[in-house]
């Protein structure tokens, strides 16, 4: 595999976030790398945009929820390079319920790319404050806002969930009021955390 790929490739267990194999295009791709590997995930979360890098394991854990052995999950992530905040695109296939394999394509390698990353911005950046609003709530909001995404009224919500329609009600409320929305439509922002 060492020479097949042009670029830095991973192998990694997705439960410890342990490198298991990279290949030289790795190593070589910043200094960081070599103590990346030794170190793994208390190293990642030191070079890493934080909100990125959850983003990307919350979608990764999303990913594993259904796996699917012909899907590819792309990731837009930051890590300090070089001691140079740099954007990277990596893209997972899942090996088995443990360890996937990892293509990175860092944007300063490829001629393009890091314009293409800076466009990207202004909508990663929304997507990162629609992540930290829908992680203020609670694992009973996540489950009633699943339920009004799915279109569900407060009453059918209520005999779900088997709470009663004002306990629904100010759920409801309290959602809105934590996600900064006023209206249904609004709620369709965060659909993509519930898709499996």
């Amino acid at each position: 595999m060492q020479g097949f790929f042009p670029f830095p490739v991973f192998i990694k267990n997705e439960n410890t976030h342990n490198y298991n194999y990279v290949n030289h295009n790795f190593l070589s791709a910043a200094p960081e790398m070599d103590r990346l590997v030794k170190e793994g995930k208390d190293y990642l979360l030191e070079i890493s945009n934080k909100p990125l890098l959850e983003l990307t394991w919350l979608k990764t854990a999303m990913f594993y929820r259904n796996p699917d052995e012909k899907a590819i999950l792309s990731n837009l992530q930051q890590s300090r390079l070089y001691d140079t905040n740099t954007f990277y695109l990596t893209n997972k296939a899942i090996v088995d319920e443990h360890f996937s394999i990892n293509i990175a394509l860092i944007a300063n390698q490829f001629s393009g790319l890091e314009n293409t990353f800076q466009e990207l911005i202004p909508d990663l950046k929304k997507d990162t404050q629609l992540f930290l609003k829908f992680q203020t709530l609670t694992k009973r909001e996540k489950e009633i806002l699943e339920l009004i995404l799915k279109g569900y009224t407060n009453k059918q919500i209520a005999n779900l969930t088997v709470t009663s329609f004002n306990t629904v009600r100010t759920h409801r409320n309290r959602i809105y009021k934590k996600l900064e929305i006023k209206h249904f439509k609004d709620c369709l922002s965060y659909q993509y955390f519930f898709t499996r």
